[in-house]
């Protein structure tokens, strides 16, 4: 008699755009500010002999914002064919106080993977109301190899 083998899942670490500023967590500098618009630079690079399936491209600042993903653009090398992708965001609170756990699809529910694309998805989750950072998390249905890269820019105004 065979014996059953079990399925392994391996966890993969996100890999963080290195234009978010470690610290107190400022994502801005002068060259992102243009009138109510903002802008966040992306640009995560999968490191030597990893894969990656989850990157955090973003963080949203304390407060009311509202993510402009038709003004938003990613651009992502080395992805297999067939891959797809979400966009979400990370846990959270509200002002109220509820606390609200990640969705990993609360932007973009898996869309076909292009080499570059504007991020407009669902508007239902668009407005986002934190008493803290919050994370735009971009997920692929399969891993990326070491030296893909995700570039480009999110754009999104607050009150």
């Amino acid at each position: 008699m065979a014996k059953e083998q079990k399925a392994t899942v391996k966890i993969l670490e996100p890999v963080v755009s290195r234009f978010i500023a470690s610290g107190r967590g400022q994502n801005l500098d002068a060259c992102d500010v243009s009138g109510k618009v903002r802008i966040l630079r992306v640009e995560c690079v999968v490191p030597k002999e990893q894969t990656a399936d989850t990157f955090v491209i973003g963080r949203l600042p304390t407060g009311h914002t509202l993510f402009l993903g038709h003004l938003s653009m990613i651009e992502i090398s080395g992805a297999p064919a067939g891959t797809s992708f979400s966009v979400g965001l990370g846990d959270r609170q509200e002002p109220m106080g509820e606390r609200l756990k990640a969705n990993l699809s609360a932007l973009i529910e898996s869309k076909e993977l292009k080499p570059r694309q504007s991020l407009l998805g669902s508007l239902e989750f668009s407005k986002v109301m934190s008493v803290g950072q919050v994370d735009v998390l971009l997920t692929t249905s399969a891993p990326l190899p070491d030296g893909a890269v995700v570039r480009g820019f999110l754009a999104y105004s607050v009150d």
